[in-house]
């Protein structure tokens, strides 16, 4: 009676080791892939947002300028291009974006008027959060793909 109940526990055991192995391999790959799909979408906003953004500060010389000292088509063309990838920001990142595009937006209604100075001053204060929050959030992806730690660019904004 025993011998009959360990073989059929061992005759189990055979028919379970190969579907334990696929599950196992399963689990593996699909870990695997999703680690892949992160290093993708990573890869993706340092392509598309951090590096041409970096590299248009630098040649625009914006590290150390007020945004309100920028001549207007140069502040037009950095919110367009924001506006345009801002599906690649962090969370974080997207919300001192959108304040500063408000205060952007309300910079340029207001120019006219006698409080323009208050809305100049928001402006270049609403700049310099999104701006660290940009340098901030460049530096932790590339420290996630094992890039080189990106010069701080923003200094007088962090």
């Amino acid at each position: 009676m025993l011998t009959a109940i360990s073989n059929n526990i061992f005759e189990l055991l055979k028919l379970s080791i190969p579907s334990i192995f696929a599950i196992i391999l399963f689990l593996l790959s699909s870990k695997r892939v999703s680690a892949e799909t992160r290093k993708s979408k990573f890869q993706e906003r340092i392509n598309k947002l951090y590096v041409p953004f970096y590299q248009f500060c630098i040649t625009h010389h914006l590290g150390n300028k007020e945004f309100n000292s920028l001549n207007g088509t140069l502040q037009k063309e950095i919110m367009d291009f924001l506006l345009e990838n801002v599906y690649l920001m962090s969370t974080s990142c997207q919300a001192t974006f959108i304040t500063c595009y408000n205060s952007y937006s309300d910079y340029g209604i207001n120019s006219p008027y006698s409080n323009y100075d208050e809305f100049a001053i928001q402006l270049n204060l609403d700049f310099s959060d999104f701006m660290a929050t940009m340098q901030t959030d460049y530096m932790h992806i590339c420290k996630k793909l094992k890039l080189p730690k990106p010069q701080n660019l923003f200094l007088p904004y962090l």
